[in-house]
């Protein structure tokens, strides 16, 4: 019940555009003890339940801009199968390195991001 718990506040927060999707494979493999790629895995799941509810909204909206979208899925697509086999060639310890560089990259970037648009607010 627990995990069902914090998964839900996870999902909540991915609503919100909280980055839950690190968060859960951060969850996972640190306070649930699942494997780096099994938590991945399980966080493409996730993303893929949730793509797929914001789809239909916006196809119901006609937000949709088909031409962009028929590229970025098939580039998307090539670019998975090409990362799969990469991934099995890395070695999990190397891979959970990158990972953690990758999310921590991304936390910089968006504290730099938020701190520049407060400098430029308040300049206007």
């Amino acid at each position: 019940m627990k995990t069902f718990i914090i998964i839900f506040l996870i999902a909540l927060l991915s609503g919100m555009g909280v980055g839950g999707g690190g968060l859960l494979v951060i969850y996972l493999t640190l306070f649930e003890n699942v494997e780096q790629v099994i938590a991945q895995g399980t966080n493409l799941s996730f993303f893929i339940a949730t793509a797929l509810a914001s789809t239909v909204y916006n196809v119901k909206k006609k937000k949709i801009v088909w031409k962009i979208t028929l590229v970025l899925s098939v580039s998307g697509a090539v670019f998975s199968l090409l990362g799969s086999f990469l991934v099995e060639a890395i070695d999990r310890d190397i891979l959970r390195k990158l990972f953690g560089g990758m999310l921590a990259l991304g936390g910089i970037s968006s504290l730099i991001s938020s701190f520049v648009k407060k400098k430029q607010n308040k300049s206007i």
